[in-house]
């Protein structure tokens, strides 16, 4: 009875949020215009990395290219196959959890990921939910490397079919993204060598299993590679299935702002600050716990105070961004975790008793704190965040749910409650705000309507129509410098391989490719939608992109300026000049 209970609410909360937030996941702004702008292009038979340029992996922009092949482009169908990828991961999590401590734990877990993570929008950009993500890479990623983990641990090392899907899963999780891949990877890793410590004919019980898992891994890969290789350079066709690992070691692509700021090393001193008095709070309420944990004599009465009080000092210390600053232990908490359940599974091997159980744990356990490497200075919940940071903090927050040390359940549950109570009703309170702040515009038709808010929402409303009006459907449209969400609801194509010349992009391709690209193709029209570059680079042809800026001034007239009447935001329709020749 219990477990139904707890099933009901999931469902119930999974409900009432995505009620809440009908319609209202797309950030029609910036990253999510790209990826389904590139999907669509897949969908009409263009090549990722040689008729537009990506650094990706190829497994989503040919998942939803493939989708809106067999569709129609459609907004709402690339929605509720989300939903459906969505659904995937609450199981994964939930058989997870279930595998490595409790149902209890497991449905707890699921809980917190559906109010943290699965509808989340706190932030003025909207695209870190799992229904229409920034990235599908994050998501699919994720979603594909648990899969691969779970079928692997369900194997036991003994079902070849079993193992094949695993490999597989963990094969095309490499054709996401490199943050998921190495995570996913490193913890199969660790499952064979604990599981061929388990095993002494290791010719027989681990040899063939891992040959035939191993093959399985690297067969999407090499069907990848090979697929890319039909049309493209061998050595663009192996940068293309390697996805954005070569990205990772690209030294000018990690010393951006954006990137230093986000993995929390632009401003270190004052991160680790913050950093030390969340843990400080924790701690303290650790050893409160655990000293309740010995009191015999009304302690659930005095772990609920404490809990309260808690909550209060948590609130007053972190000035009510409790969700955002609470985050930051958390890389630190799954490394303590992780040397706690090592140290227990050392001491189980040797008396003889180490199961699959403290394996389980062991490998979910690093899965999770790899995911948190990108971030480990700045974690939080939202930008990478919402991927990276969610199987190591529902897991936190379950583990504790589960209890340490002598304290008993009753204990851990009864502090736990009014932090978590209040932690949520906050975190929901800001989502509310964030869809109450702005009036919301409507925004494409059909299959592709949704709901947004915001100035550049507004002024969105009006550049659609006009678009419609007066460029013709064969002419081609650029916009610049990456909101092509513009050419995907409008269905103009832009004659450039870029979709986007933001500092990442014009780091990895180079300037000169950008201008030499435009230059041989120039589109027909040219929208400029201004984008805020504080903290990405210097302005656009102020020191960042010059040449590329003096090419369009000089090709290029003004024809309208676009704006809502209620809207600070214009976008700028420029047209080529007659005289302009490639």
């Amino acid at each position: 009875m219990q477990h139904y209970l707890w099933f009901l609410l999931c469902v119930g909360s999974a409900g009432y949020l995505g009620w809440a937030t009908f319609n209202q996941w797309i950030e029609p702004y910036i990253d999510f215009g790209s990826q389904v702008y590139c999907a669509w292009l897949v969908s009409l038979g263009k090549w990722p990395y040689l008729d537009f340029a990506c650094y990706n992996g190829p497994f989503s922009v040919w998942f939803n290219g493939g989708l809106f092949a067999l569709t129609g482009p459609s907004l709402a169908a690339l929605q509720i196959a989300n939903a459906l990828w969505l659904i995937v991961l609450l199981t994964l999590l939930w058989l997870s959890f279930r595998q490595g401590w409790s149902k209890t734990a497991a449905w707890f877990g699921v809980l917190l990921f559906i109010w943290l993570f699965a509808f989340s929008r706190v932030q003025r950009v909207n695209g870190y939910n799992y229904i229409a993500p920034y990235a599908h890479e994050h998501t699919h990623g994720l979603v594909l490397g648990l899969l691969g983990l779970v079928l692997l641990e369900f194997s036991k090392g003994l079902r070849p079919s079993l193992l094949v899907f695993s490999g597989l899963c963990l094969g095309l999780t490499f054709l996401t993204k490199a943050e998921n891949s190495l995570a996913a990877t490193a913890a199969a890793a660790l499952w064979w060598f604990l599981f061929a410590g388990q095993r002494r004919q290791i010719q027989t019980m681990v040899l063939k299993p891992f040959c035939l898992f191993a093959t399985a891994f690297f067969l999407p890969l090499l069907t990848a590679f090979l697929y890319l290789a039909r049309r493209l350079p061998l050595e663009q066709a192996l940068r293309g299935t390697t996805g954005s690992w070569f990205v990772v070691f690209d030294q000018q692509v990690r010393a951006l702002p954006l990137f230093r700021t986000v993995q929390g090393t632009a401003h270190l001193g004052a991160n680790l600050i913050l950093i030390l008095q969340v843990a400080g709070i924790s701690m303290a309420a650790w050893l409160l716990m655990q000293g309740l944990g010995q009191w015999k004599q009304r302690r659930g009465i005095a772990a609920l105070i404490a809990g309260v009080s808690a909550t209060a000092i948590a609130f007053w210390q972190l000035d009510g961004q409790i969700w955002f600053n609470l985050m930051r232990v958390v890389p630190f908490a799954m490394t303590g975790l992780l040397v706690w359940q090592g140290m227990d599974w050392w001491h189980q091997r040797k008396i003889g008793i180490a199961g699959g159980q403290i394996r389980w744990q062991l490998v979910l356990t690093l899965f999770g704190t790899l995911l948190l490497l990108k971030i480990w200075f700045n974690c939080q919940i939202v930008h990478y965040g919402f991927a990276l940071a969610a199987v190591a903090t529902v897991m936190c927050f379950a583990r504790l749910w589960e209890g340490f040390g002598h304290a008993d359940r009753l204990v851990w549950r009864l502090m736990l409650a009014p932090l978590l109570i209040s932690l949520v009703l906050s975190y929901h309170r800001e989502q509310l705000h964030q869809q109450t702040a702005n009036p919301v515009t409507s925004l494409g038709r059909g299959g592709d309507r949704f709901l947004a808010n915001g100035s550049f929402a507004r002024t969105l409303a009006e550049v659609c129509p006009w678009v419609e009006t007066h460029i013709r459907p064969d002419e081609t449209l650029l916009v610049f410098p990456e909101t092509t969400m513009i050419n995907y609801l409008t269905r103009r194509q832009s004659p450039s391989r870029f979709t986007s010349f933001m500092p990442t992009e014009t780091c990895l391709f180079g300037e000169q490719a950008m201008l030499d690209d435009l230059a041989a193709k120039p589109p027909d029209w040219l929208f400029i939608a201004p984008r805020n570059m504080t903290g990405l680079s210097a302005e656009f042809g102020h020191g960042y992109l010059d040449k590329l800026f003096l090419w369009m001034q000089e090709n290029y007239e003004p024809v309208q300026r676009i704006c809502a009447t209620n809207s600070d935001y214009a976008v700028f329709a420029m047209k080529r000049r007659a005289y302009s020749t490639p």
